[in-house]
């Protein structure tokens, strides 16, 4: 009964290819749940098994980059298939954690230097990170050296040493800002010195009084000689005791003026807590209204007023008003 074994035969081949159907449509959504193809590369040198179980054997040693076929997956395990295209002498067991779905190498930029930024493909490089195999861009940032953009191909495990040259620009521009920083520092520790050791706080009349060692030698004339010679009895510009408190920068203060009598008077009382102080007369601002070529000098020793020829040289403190 020849047609009865075609029978047979013909249902035979229909129940292999749905069976055959069933499996691939199992691997299909299998590969689907972890994310992998069919053709897959391994990612690290390593160990095959004989099976996936827990008694499972190492059989043999797989290399990186190389592309296997997974027939089946159990467990977190996949089966590659021996074919005359690899070397496997059966189909072996591999962990998923080994494959990749291209092959990857290792890239290792040598730059000797610091406070760089590397990009590869506009993304942080990290040394010795895995990348795909192909071209890439190397990109490298810094305020010291000149930006580069470098191609890259890899198809292998790479190692590359990167010289950077230097930005004479902006170490130009680098060094102009440090001795500009370094001079504003330099400045704001003068400053806080200053204010520290320099100045007298006279509360009682919310004024700020120079009080720096200046003050036991600076001596001016409140005019000078030649404008006394020809009476201008009320130019008191040139090397006098007016311009000096004018022009005096003083713990970050350019607001400087000569005192009044009254305030002087009053910083008399005060003298204890001066920590300069010479034995002299100090010049005010307030000239004699009835002998107009004589203005007011104050003894600081014991508040004593005398009027004295404005070309004479006397001592100089200077007084500005303390801002709320």
């Amino acid at each position: 009964m020849p047609w009865l074994t075609k029978l047979f035969f013909s249902l035979f081949i229909l129940i292999a290819i749905s069976g055959c159907l069933h499996l691939k449509q199992e691997l299909t959504i299998m590969l689907n749940q972890h994310n992998i193809l069919q053709e897959m590369y391994i990612k690290n040198n390593t160990t095959v098994y004989d099976s996936y179980k827990n008694n499972k054997t190492a059989i043999a040693s797989v290399l990186r980059a190389q592309q296997y076929t997974i027939v089946d997956i159990k467990e977190n395990y996949a089966r590659l298939a021996k074919s005359k295209n690899n070397s496997l002498t059966q189909d072996v067991w591999i962990s998923l954690d080994h494959l990749e779905k291209e092959p990857t190498y290792f890239l290792k930029l040598k730059i000797d230097e610091e406070d760089i930024t590397v990009l590869l493909d506009e993304k942080k490089y990290i040394y010795n990170m895995r990348i795909p195999a192909g071209k890439h861009i190397v990109t490298i940032n810094s305020q010291k050296f000149l930006d580069q953009t470098i191609n890259i191909e890899i198809f292998q495990d790479t190692t590359r040493k990167i010289d950077l040259i230097i930005d004479t620009v902006a170490k130009k521009i680098r060094e102009e800002q440090q001795q500009k920083t370094a001079a504003l520092e330099a400045k704001i520790k003068k400053v806080t010195q200053e204010r520290k050791t320099s100045i007298y706080h006279d509360t009682q009349q919310n004024l700020m009084w120079q009080d720096d060692s200046t003050i036991n030698h600076i001596q001016k004339p409140w005019i000078t000689d030649e404008n006394f010679r020809d009476k201008k009895y009320d130019n008191n510009e040139g090397d006098t005791a007016y311009s000096y408190c004018k022009t005096l920068n003083l713990a970050g203060f350019n607001d400087w003026r000569l005192p009044s009598k009254d305030e002087l008077k009053i910083l008399y009382t005060q003298n204890h807590s001066l920590k300069n102080i010479s034995s002299n007369w100090y010049w005010s601002n307030s000239a004699n209204d009835k002998i107009i070529d004589r203005a007011w000098a104050i003894y600081l020793n014991n508040g004593d007023g005398f009027s004295d020829q404005k070309n004479t040289k006397n001592f100089v403190r200077c007084v500005r008003v303390k801002k709320i």
